[in-house]
């Protein structure tokens, strides 16, 4: 038997897998690109944060960091543009935009998460249905053909293999990627709230 033959086979049920199946795997592959560390942390502007003279430097990490277009970026623009304001204020804004700015790291991880449960219940259903196909033809014509009968049960199971296919990386994935965004979210707090710190000591 075939892919082709198995998912014709596997009836309504494989349409709405084969839709799990598409969405995870964009999410997947457009999820590995975006939640690179290299992409949200840039290097270099890793050390210009971590450089003794740093705050020497101020106009060169701007540009720098308009330049990169990261999620570190990002906060250490707002930093240095309101670098004037109030401590407190201006500790309560990068907080909040680092919070908005984290869940867009997060998008797509929800329906990912949800692909990997609604998968092999998805699955489940449609063997349950196949199942029932087959207690139907027993019913009418017996059990005598077990060359049928296999054939019958091994359709009906299709839908499991398929829904526990899509699954288990949309699993996986999900972890991993929430991992990764909590590493991201780690490494950009330890750089940015000392880095505000030192803007806000040459205020005066």
């Amino acid at each position: 038997m075939n892919w082709i033959n198995m998912l014709y086979q596997g009836g309504w049920v494989m349409f709405p897998l084969g839709i799990c199946s598409v969405i995870a795997l964009a999410i997947i592959l457009e999820r590995l690109f975006a939640l690179r560390i290299t992409r949200n942390v840039p290097e270099n502007l890793v050390q210009l944060l971590s450089h003794p003279n740093m705050l020497k430097e101020l106009e060169t990490i701007r540009s720098i960091a308009h330049r990169n277009n990261s999620l570190l970026g990002t906060l250490v623009l707002e930093i240095i543009n309101l670098r004037n304001e109030p401590k407190e204020v201006l500790v309560e804004h990068i907080n909040t935009l680092g919070r908005t700015q984290l869940s867009y790291l997060e998008r797509g991880l929800t329906v990912l998460q949800i692909i990997a449960v609604i998968s092999p219940l998805l699955g489940l259903l449609g063997t349950v249905l196949g199942m029932v196909d087959i207690f139907n033809v027993i019913t009418i014509g017996g059990i005598g053909n077990a060359q049928m009968l296999a054939q019958g049960i091994s359709k009906a199971l299709i839908t499991t293999v398929v829904g526990l296919i899509v699954a288990i990386p949309s699993l996986v994935a999900y972890h991993l990627y929430w991992r990764r965004v909590e590493e991201i979210g780690i490494k950009i707090q330890e750089l940015i709230m000392p880095f505000l710190m030192k803007v806000k000591s040459i205020e005066k």
